[in-house]
Order: structure tokens, then C-alpha cells, then sequence
């Protein structure tokens, strides 16, 4: 501060920011006082500030004070968890199996979204994982499913009301993200008690269609064997199956020569569309399914994920050896890698030829029907 008389003549300098040299020049040009009335010359105050090239790292790591709080918040959180799973166990599973849900569901969405702009960039089916095609065959049915429950679940009060209900009614109201492994249990083994259904006929759509075939066919007696040995419940071989693969791929077998009947059957059995155009995609995508999952190893596969593998193939695994498993799988993907979009009915009608006669598939399904009914 300088003081002139009456006039005072202040010169404030405010602080630099901490990532600027403090390096400041000043130019006084002059500073005169005439006698009354006093007059002010100019005056030049230059202030320069020189750019660090790498500013320092300001961020502080943070004090005792603050690491005693965070760490006793995050101790009395988790010690409050476990005090609800044992004195409320019924409502901290509710809870529980909504937060997972809703984390898995968001994850599914997300590799959904990235496995469908990577296609539209003209990327190959093969060129995914099978975790990726799974999700991309899937999610679209569990979206539709579980975005009416999420959706009102977010309204004032609602989920009050909604979480109960879609609780007790899984298998309507929530995907399988939210379901315990009781319900996936439950449900799948229902949907495919339901499945077996219609493989009878199928058998016998596939007779009438071998009925029509010319009597020089060499082939026509192998299918008649075949029809012969699924009636007598045997099962067919790998070889034998393979060998009735010209069939497939022509008249009477291929998808595009059988009748709707037959077709709406065919598709019922496998869980899939009955409109030709999409049952024809969603097979090739099972097709490709099945390629990522021979490259990438069928013993790689978490137990869950196995078990949903057989749900998918036609084989209920509950009671079922893990080597029996991994057993049937192989035999499926061995076929299912000579396939081509051309033969892609054989596919279709694995179910029939490799599993339907499993012993465990028929005890399940008497089971299911008497918890049922």
C-alpha cells in the first residue's frame, strides 16, 4: 500500500493458482504528486504468469479422520446385511435376488447392445463368443417379459405390491436373471415336460413324410429303421443320424418342403418361433451357438451353464452324472458341427433322434406333471 496524503494508491496482488509459477514482473512507469488540487499520473502495473508444463498432482490422499468414517460405514453396512440375512431371511432372499437380477439384467442389456451394433457392422455370427450369442438369442424374450414389472415397479408405492407378486410368479412376470436356482429348476423342467410333448408327433409327421419317398431311395429304409428304433424307445447313434443327412437337405425333410402342420410341430418341440423365416434364423443362430461353444470347450462351462446347455438340448440334467452330461452335449455338438444352413432341419429334429428316449427326461417329466396337476 502507498500512501500519498488524502490519496491512497493501492496495489493488490491475488493469488496465483497453485499449477502457475508465482513469477511476476512489475514496470512502474511513474508516480508524481503535484500540489492541490493534486493530480494522478498514468501507471502502468504489469503482471505476468508463467505456464507450468506439468502441473503437480494436487490431489490429496485422504486424512485419518476421513478413512475412520468410510471404513466404519462400510463395516456397519456389511455387518447390517448380515444382521437382516439371519433375522429376516425370507425378505433379505427377495432382496438379494432383485439386486443381482437387476445387476445381471443391466450387464445383458449392455453385451445385447454390443453384440447387435458389432452385426450391423457387418461383423460374422462366428466371430462371437458363445456367452455373446446366447444373450443376443435371449434377451429380446426376457426384455419383453421384465420390462412391465421393472416399469411400474419405479411408480410411487408400486413395488410395494409388484415385487411380491412377480416373487410368487416368476416364471410370468420376471427373466431368468431374477430367478433362484429352485425356479430356473422348476420352470425349465416344466418348459420341457412341455416340449416332449410334441416329439411323438414329429415321429409321425416323419413317417407320413417317408411314405412319399421313392421306393429306389437307398436312403428310405435307413429311415425307416430310425422311425422304427425312436418307437421301440432307442436311441440313434451319431453315424446313423449323419448318414440320413441327404434327406435334410432336400425333399422330403428340408425346412422348406414340409408341411406347416409339420413344421409347427417341429418348432414347438424345440421352444422356437413358428414362423418359417424366423425358425429358420433362430436355428442358424443355434447352429452358431453350438460352434462357439465346441471352440471354446465344453468342459470351460460353470455347472449353471451346463446345466442350461442340456435344458436347451433336450436333456434335463437334474439327477444326471456331469460325465453324462458332458456325454450328451458332445454327441449333439458332433452333429450339429456337420451341419450347414442347407441341412439346418437336422438340427430341428435332434431333440427326437438323440434325446428323446432318455430315461431321465420320461421320470421328470411324471414328476413335473404330478407337482403340476
Amino acid at each position: 500500500m502507498v500512501c500519498f496524503g488524502p490519496k491512497v494508491f493501492l496495489v493488490r496482488l491475488f493469488g496465483a493458482p497453485s499449477w502457475y509459477h508465482n513469477v511476476i514482473q512489475f514496470r512502474l512507469k511513474s508516480v508524481s504528486v503535484t500540489p492541490a488540487p493534486a493530480q494522478w499520473t498514468v501507471t502502468t502495473i504489469t503482471k505476468r504468469w508463467y505456464h507450468q508444463p506439468h502441473p503437480p498432482d494436487t490431489v490429496s490422499p485422504p486424512g485419518k479422520l476421513k478413512r475412520y468414517l468410510v471404513d466404519n460405514c462400510v463395516r456397519f453396512a456389511e455387518s447390517y446385511e448380515r444382521f437382516l440375512e439371519k433375522r429376516y431371511p425370507k425378505v433379505f432372499e427377495v432382496y438379494r435376488m432383485f439386486k443381482v437380477g437387476i445387476r445381471d439384467f443391466i450387464a445383458d442389456t449392455r453385451m445385447y447392445y454390443n453384440v447387435t451394433t458389432e452385426l450391423w457392422t457387418g461383423k460374422s455370427l462366428n466371430c462371437f463368443s458363445r456367452k455373446e450369442l446366447e444373450i443376443y438369442k435371449q434377451y429380446p424374450k426376457d426384455v419383453w417379459k421384465v420390462s412391465p414389472t421393472l416399469i411400474i415397479s419405479a411408480l410411487p408405492f408400486a413395488n410395494y405390491v409388484v415385487f411380491p407378486i412377480a416373487y410368487m410368479y416368476p416364471k410370468w412376470f420376471l427373466s431368468p436373471h431374477f430367478w433362484s436356482d429352485k425356479h430356473k429348476e422348476m420352470i425349465w423342467g416344466e418348459i420341457l415336460a412341455k416340449r416332449m410333448n410334441h416329439c411323438s408327433p414329429v415321429i409321425y409327421y416323419l413317417g407320413s413324410q417317408c411314405r412319399h419317398m421313392d421306393e429306389e431311395n437307398p436312403l428310405k429304409e435307413k429311415l425307416q429303421l430310425a422311425i422304427s428304433k425312436l418307437k421301440q424307445t432307442h436311441q440313434l447313434t451319431v453315424d446313423e443320424i449323419l448318414t440320413l443327412k441327404p434327406l435334410f437337405e432336400d425333399y422330403p425333410c428340408h425346412i422348406n418342403k414340409i408341411s406347416i402342420a409339420y413344421l409347427r410341430q417341429l418348432a414347438m418341440c424345440n421352444g422356437l418361433s413358428m414362423r418359417r423365416s424366423k425358425l429358420v434364423d433362430d436355428t442358424l443362430l443355434l447352429h452358431y451357438i453350438d460352434l462357439a461353444m465346441g471352440r471354446e470347450g465344453i468342459e470351460n462351462l460353470s455347472s449353471q451353464d451346463l446345466a442350461k446347455a442340456c435344458y436347451d438340448r433336450f436333456l434335463n440334467p437334474v439327477g444326471v452324472p456331469h460325465k453324462e452330461q458332458l456325454s450328451h452335449l458332445c454327441q449333439w455338438l458332433e452333429i450339429s458341427k456337420e451341419v450347414d444352413e442347407n441341412s439346418l432341419s437336422l438340427l430341428l429334429h435332434l431333440p427326437v433322434f438323440l434325446s428323446y428316449n432318455q430315461p431321465m427326461d420320461f421320470v421328470t417329466k411324471l414328476d413335473i406333471i404330478v407337482q403340476f396337476f
